[in-house]
């Protein structure tokens, strides 16, 4: 029954974390169309590791992770060719998604202000 639990509580955090994982990747890279996900692990420092890919070529995979207590903001690794999509701007520093949803925030507050 605990082992049944835990598995819950995973699967309930990967939950909440995929759609902060999609955002960053869609807002971070060029023609990102959709995000697959894939294996889950927990690494021994408890820190959580999502596997996954771009557009369905699995050449453009990702593996995102997200520290205890926390949310997925910009941690992972990319390989070479999904680095290549990467925008411009972002180059040297991608948006957390802390800060695409505030700047979506105020895009909202400033289009219902008009």
């Amino acid at each position: 029954m605990h082992q049944a639990k835990i598995k819950d509580q995973e699967h309930a955090f990967w939950e909440k974390q995929k759609p902060r994982i999609e955002k960053f990747y869609k807002y971070n890279y060029k023609d990102v169309h959709s995000v697959e996900f894939g294996k889950t692990y927990i690494l021994p420092t408890k820190t959580h590791v999502i596997e996954g890919y771009i557009n369905g070529d699995k050449s453009l995979s990702f593996s995102s992770s997200v520290d205890p207590g926390t949310n997925f903001e910009a941690q992972g690794t990319g390989s070479a060719a999904l680095e290549e999509h990467i925008k411009e701007e972002y180059q040297f520093q991608s948006k957390t998604v802390s800060q695409i949803e505030k700047e979506e925030k105020e895009k909202r507050s400033k289009t219902s202000q008009e």
